[in-house]
């Protein structure tokens, strides 16, 4: 039973060269300390008795070089031709999105709960202006 479980998933060659991830942890590695980042990249496997895809996870780490990468940070991960250490295959080319920054894609205007940044402020600032006219100024 378990080896026809087993042949249902089918292994599936996956090329590592670019794949895009969300960073789990920031540490440094090796003797040098090189800053790297833990990338952790997710990646479908099909199951053929059940007829559908499972995520699956798979880590790597990655080298940070200049970029300032946060945790939680959606980035693009490379292979590197010569690897740093035997554990850091990997280098971040890009960070394609940082926690916490959402930008609406159709305006491109930044979006923070559930209104955009411009339209905050100036309802803000609105209110402010209103509440100095209408209260007197406390001693």
């Amino acid at each position: 039973m378990a080896a026809e479980t087993a042949r249902s998933v089918i292994k599936r060659f996956w090329s590592d060269q670019l794949m895009l991830g969300h960073v789990v942890k920031l540490s440094a590695v090796g003797y040098e300390q090189f800053p790297c980042a833990w990338v952790r990249v997710r990646r479908n496997e099909f199951n053929a008795f059940l007829n559908m895809y499972f995520s699956k996870p798979t880590d790597f780490w990655a080298l940070t070089k200049q970029l300032t990468v946060g945790m939680g940070d959606i980035v693009l991960i490379r292979k590197l031709d010569t690897p740093a250490t035997p554990t850091v295959l990997h280098t971040v080319e890009k960070v394609i999105m940082r926690h916490g920054f959402l930008v609406d894609p159709i305006t491109k205007k930044r979006v923070i709960c559930d209104g955009y940044e411009d339209e905050l402020t100036f309802r803000n600032n609105l209110i402010k202006a209103t509440l100095q006219q209408r209260l007197p100024k406390l001693p």
